[in-house]
């Protein structure tokens, strides 16, 4: 995008945030956003710190009961109208997001647009759905909003992350406190400014949304610890919520985390490797591959893995044009750095490379890379990359697939492809990952998400995503003998 592109935008009004029922204003700094394609400035926003934590937390306290006892028809309701309002702005939303992620606009409009109305429609249609009291034997069990949510989302899917938690929390019950990521505000000041109607027009309680603007490091580790915050939801890497966890730890805090992934699309033998090698790069590349469950290692029989290769490199070549940059300098040299590495290690370059494109202009730009020759050990096979980068790897049996498949400390997300779906299921249910696809079966916008291990606890999305935000009481009752 270049500056002229950028004086296009429908930009929200970014000096601003929604914060305990009211417009703030008060801050004396701010911090840059900028494009990562063209690298230019797109905006400021406040960088906020403890008084502005407080004020959001303490509203959202002082609204928890009024919006815990709100009917689940009214809150489901709430969804739609938000939904309805997102659904009106849907190619300004995607402008948004391809400023200031660099998500090209197809992608940006359907996925990081388009998904999270999804979301909050199946999420109200569930809540409709839902008994929230049920009687067990001599009991009484109900479930309700846990309480006062922090929620802290990142750069890469800035809307859906956001309305994942928020869609979630609200079904459940509970006021929202939302720290966004300081690389990519835009969309989510304006979903901002759009719950903010939503708030006002149906006249919600006046803490049950509030957005805090500023930096991860600052912002983001005052609503970790904060002692009046009752549960916490962060997406993003698994370092910085090993560090986010730790602060909740401090006031005994529930804690969701929605970490990263090292995913393996495995193909059995009889599997239709065409269609797997090309759905494979397609996940990888997607967002270049700043997606957390991206397929970014691809098994193979051994009798096909050059196939496999050659077949893997031709589509990730022909796709590279179609990639949007990285979301900043640092997180380019890192990708670029890990690439080196492997090579260094041993690894063969299909195509790609950590040399940057030569066509690109300005901006923080990647190479769609293949790589094979991999060790089963390697940093690059174990390590998540977030970076347009597909590992390719060869196994001589099943047990040995499920070994590889396996080898990473994450367990977010797996495809298998297979003769028959039952043969692909059986070797699923043997993973521990929190989602597969089997023979290029679609995203469902409903199903629960979240993973095992160092892709982190807890799920989002559906029933399930509702679900994660109650909290259970049961009522003894005397014998009627």
């Amino acid at each position: 995008m270049t500056a002229a592109t950028t004086s296009t935008l429908a930009l929200p009004d970014t000096g601003r945030t929604f914060l305990a029922g009211r417009w703030s204003r008060d801050h004396r700094e701010v911090v840059e956003v900028r494009a990562p394609a063209g690298d230019v400035l797109l905006a400021t926003v406040p960088r906020q710190g403890p008084v502005e934590v407080d004020a959001a937390v303490h509203a959202a306290l002082a609204s928890r009961d009024a919006w815990a006892a709100t009917d689940p028809g009214a809150r489901a309701a709430a969804l739609d109208t938000l939904a309805d309002a997102l659904a009106g702005e849907v190619d300004d939303l995607a402008a948004l997001i391809s400023a200031d992620v660099g998500t090209p606009a197809k992608v940006a409009r359907a996925v990081q647009v388009e998904l999270p109305i999804t979301v909050l429609r199946t999420t109200a249609a569930r809540l409709r759905t839902m008994t929230f009291t049920e009687r067990r034997g001599p009991s009484e069990v109900t479930h309700a909003g846990v309480g006062v949510v922090g929620a802290i989302t990142p750069w890469n899917y800035p809307l859906h992350q956001s309305v994942a938690k928020i869609a979630g929390a609200w079904a459940a019950g509970c006021p929202v406190v939302h720290k966004p990521s300081e690389l990519a505000p835009l969309a989510v000041l304006r979903l901002g400014e759009l719950i903010a109607e939503v708030v006002v027009d149906l006249e919600l309680p006046a803490g049950v949304y509030s957005q805090l603007s500023g930096v991860g490091h600052e912002v983001g580790a005052l609503l970790a610890g904060h002692p009046d915050l009752d549960h916490l939801s962060f997406t993003g890497s698994a370092a910085v919520g090993a560090q986010v966890a730790a602060a909740a730890a401090t006031q005994l805090t529930a804690v969701t985390l929605e970490l990263g992934g090292k995913s393996p699309a495995v193909v059995l033998p009889g599997g239709n490797l065409e269609a797997a090698v090309r759905a494979t790069v397609n996940s990888c590349l997607l967002n270049s591959g700043q997606t957390c469950n991206a397929l970014t290692r691809l098994l193979v029989h051994r009798s096909v893995y050059e196939e496999a290769a050659r077949l893997a490199g031709e589509r990730a070549a022909s796709l590279e044009s179609r990639l949007g940059p990285l979301i900043s300098a640092a997180h380019r040299d890192r990708v670029n750095a890990t690439l080196e590495r492997a090579l260094d290690e041993g690894a063969r370059l299909v195509v790609g490379g950590p040399d940057a494109p030569t066509d690109r202009g300005a901006g923080f730009w990647a190479r769609a890379t293949v790589l094979t020759d991999l060790a089963p050990d390697a940093g690059i096979v174990r390590d998540e990359v977030f970076g347009p980068v597909l590992c390719v790897q060869a196994y001589d049996d099943e047990e040995e697939a499920l070994r590889l498949a396996s080898a990473a400390p994450y367990g977010l997300a797996a495809a298998i492809w297979a003769r028959d779906g039952d043969e692909a299921v059986r070797f699923a249910r043997r993973l521990r990952v929190g989602q597969v696809s089997v023979n290029g079966a679609p995203f469902d916008p409903e199903a629960p998400f979240g993973g095992f291990g160092a892709s982190g606890f807890g799920r989002e999305l559906g029933e399930a995503g509702i679900r994660n935000f109650l909290t259970t009481t049961s009522v003894q009752l005397p014998s009627t003998a």
